[in-house]
């Protein structure tokens, strides 16, 4: 593998010393697309750089029914601390 990328890198700066400036920007910047273009495509296939799958995630919980008891007991909560409130302002004055 890096004998490969060595013998790429040997190639492109052959080329890339031969070009001025400004074609050496166009080409970086059509590399860097082309490169974003097929990471975009990888993930969307969800396909690891290897070429395997992804590993599938843990199913979700469901959190509906806590959401549910959450309130509930914050809606106790109050009605408690209102109630309990009621009694001591009316215990103070008698």
């Amino acid at each position: 593998m890096s004998d490969d990328l060595k013998t790429l890198e040997q190639w492109a700066s052959v080329l890339l010393v031969q070009m001025n400036p400004a074609n050496r920007r166009k080409v970086s910047a059509q590399v860097a697309q082309d490169l974003r273009r097929s990471q975009q495509q990888r993930i969307k296939a969800q396909m690891t750089p290897e070429g395997l799958q992804y590993t599938p995630r843990k199913p979700r919980k469901d959190l509906s029914n806590k959401k549910d008891r959450i309130k509930k007991a914050e809606d106790c909560h109050v009605r408690q601390a209102a109630h309990q409130c009621q009694f001591e302002s009316e215990s103070r004055w008698q």
